[in-house]
């Protein structure tokens, strides 16, 4: 049997309420509830929007995304007097899921439902937004919402803060670190060549492990994390520590840094085959990779991951 959609009309909204680009569906939905002075639960079901009862246990969690079948999304578009099409574009989780609900046993029609899920393990949760970002765009009404953001766009360049952590709202204060600034620009370039990516990812890596070894840029680690925490003294991480809270943060130049220079020994080596002599271009490479790092030198020890890049990367 075929199901069609079944979306009695509904009376346009007496708001109209635009989503942020890149903004999850359960933020939108909660701006839009907020917007009516109503919680998401009171606000779906005036609409009458059904909601799986398993996935009612989900609203509360950070990660969790909303799931509206087609003839939800119907009623959402026309309480928000938006384009469908816009919201399509605007939310990128805004996903037509079947529903197996039908407004009566013999009738084709499915009814308005939404689905709950934890966000798919292959997929980056949500964020939240630079605040004072979200509350130009909401013309004051809040500062809250949650956006899909890649790793490298975690800096809001205009308000200086970032955005720590992937389940908690956790925005950082990180006017002390201008570092950071040259360091995302770098970042938004070297994504532009192919297979940067693995790079970036060998790169976290290598920076994670010195980090929490305390190797080769600790000194200067420490004094970022110092002035980050200084800087955002009222704050404190949800789990864990400063010390975790502020990694990625704190890592960031040196892991862009690091990441350009494995991307480049790895194009030179593709290109130059087996015409080098290995221990020399481990010794350019590691001289190279010390200098664009501010290093005087940089010896990896046999169980250093940038030791495992070298030989898996190296003809």
């Amino acid at each position: 049997m075929t199901v069609t959609v079944y979306a009695p009309p509904v009376t346009p909204g007496c708001q109209r309420l635009r989503p942020i680009p890149q903004e999850s569906t359960a933020s939108y939905l909660t701006r839009l509830a907020h917007a009516y002075r109503q919680t998401l639960p009171q606000l779906l079901e005036a609409l009458t929007i059904a909601v799986d009862a398993q996935g009612k246990g989900l609203a509360t969690l950070p990660g969790s995304e909303l799931h509206p079948n087609r003839a939800a999304q119907v009623r959402i578009a026309a309480l928000a007097r938006i384009p469908h099409a816009h919201l399509a574009r605007a939310l990128p989780r805004w996903e037509p899921v079947a529903s197996t609900r039908l407004a009566r046993p013999s009738s084709s029609h499915a009814l308005p439902h939404i689905t709950w899920q934890r966000t798919a393990r292959h997929r980056q949760p949500p964020i939240a937004a630079c605040p004072a970002c979200v509350l130009h765009h909401t013309r004051g009404a809040t500062s809250t919402a949650r956006i899909y953001t890649p790793g490298h766009q975690r800096l809001c360049t205009r308000h200086h803060t970032w955005a720590a952590g992937d389940e908690h709202s956790v925005i950082l204060n990180v006017a002390a670190l201008p570092e950071l600034q040259h360091a995302q620009r770098t970042h938004q370039r070297l994504l532009r060549h192919q297979g940067a990516d693995l790079a970036r990812s060998w790169a976290q890596t290598i920076t994670t492990r010195w980090y929490d070894h305390q190797q080769h840029a600790a000194p200067r680690w420490r004094r970022r994390a110092t002035a980050l925490e200084r800087a955002n003294s009222d704050l404190a991480p949800v789990r864990g520590s400063w010390a975790l809270l502020a990694r990625p943060v704190v890592t960031y130049p040196e892991t862009v840094a690091l990441a350009q220079a494995l991307h480049h020994h790895r194009v030179l080596a593709v290109l130059n085959g087996s015409t080098s002599s290995r221990p020399r271009t481990h010794t350019s490479f590691l001289h190279h990779t010390a200098t664009q790092l501010g290093l005087p030198r940089l010896d990896p020890s046999d169980d250093d991951p940038l030791r495992a890049w070298i030989h898996h990367h190296t003809p």
